[in-house]
């Protein structure tokens, strides 16, 4: 079942609940599932002239499923710390990969890109 299928039958909960707080939060759980489904990839900024993308990534290997996401810059993902790290190919990661370099909603993942990108302006090439 994706995302937007569970978002549709949360709606339809949600309108057994009319007028109870529960619906206000079923609709409320709904709208982050479909914008986690909506969001593909976009630009955050530019870095030395290159983007500063985040992106959804989607795979069998991903230890949250059915999305995670990434902040990339030229072949490197941005980690939590702050750290730019080439990105190895799926079957040379592990789990401390994921856990560091990947995000468990778009959110957090352009909230880490907009920080990394502010931390590099002024920055030496």
């Amino acid at each position: 079942m994706t995302n937007a299928e569970k978002a549709a039958r949360l709606e339809q909960i949600a309108d057994w609940y009319v007028g109870s707080p529960n619906a206000a939060l079923l609709r409320e759980c709904a709208a982050m599932m479909r914008e986690q489904e909506s969001v593909l990839e976009h630009t955050v900024g530019k870095v030395y002239g290159h983007d500063v993308r985040v992106c959804r990534c989607e795979g069998h290997y991903l230890p949250k499923q059915p999305y995670m996401w990434a902040v990339r810059w030229m072949g490197n993902v941005i980690g939590k710390s702050g750290d730019a790290e080439y990105e190895p190919i799926p079957s040379s990661r592990d789990d401390e990969f994921y856990a560091e370099y990947r995000f468990d909603t778009p959110a957090a993942a352009q909230v880490a890109a907009v920080a990394w990108v502010d931390e590099q302006e002024g920055r030496d090439v």
